[in-house]
């Protein structure tokens, strides 16, 4: 990574109680300048899925891919890409997908898929492809797509959440 300075600092606190006993504190650190500022519209993405029908997932078949933007403002040019990682309850089957929830009235047979801007999978926990970066505003695609996980499909609710962390190079 360029322009990475990495800070260490060791304390070590000493005493001459006889019950004192010596720590050391190691403190580290990334310091980085002009990274992007994830603006406003973007801390709280939602992705209404409609209305869907169980027959859409017949013979393993995933619902349409409904696109969602991560937006980011005053990018420096100290900066040239963005990995984005997707993080939630994976589903206990298949962990590269986010859980769906469970509960009464919840669909089952179901988990949530991300993709990135080429529509290809990004698993859970795992970064992104790089999305480069220019100065000033950038918009950042990926896809959600809900993809059966079972032979048997229940409707009703799909409801999910999971959180995002950008990293810049």
């Amino acid at each position: 990574m360029k322009g990475v300075q990495r800070i260490t600092f060791a304390l070590v606190m000493c005493s001459s109680f006889a019950f004192a006993h010596d720590g050391t504190v190691n403190i580290s650190g990334t310091f980085r300048s002009n990274t992007c500022i994830l603006t406003q519209d973007s801390k709280a993405i939602q992705i209404p899925l409609g209305t869907l029908s169980v027959s859409q997932f017949a013979q393993g078949r995933a619902s349409a891919e409904k696109a969602f933007t991560i937006n980011l403002e005053q990018c420096g040019a100290d900066v040239s890409a963005a990995n984005v990682t997707f993080s939630g309850d994976p589903d206990t089957t298949h962990p590269e997908l986010l859980a769906i929830d469970t509960g009464s009235g919840a669909a089952a047979g179901l988990a949530v898929a991300f993709l990135d801007d080429g529509q290809r999978l990004i698993p859970l926990m795992q970064e992104s492809k790089p999305y480069p970066l220019k100065q000033g505003k950038v918009a950042l695609t990926f896809y959600a797509q809900l993809r059966p996980i079972a032979e048997s499909i229940n409707s009703g609710a799909v409801n999910a959440s999971a959180t995002f962390v950008v990293r810049y190079d």
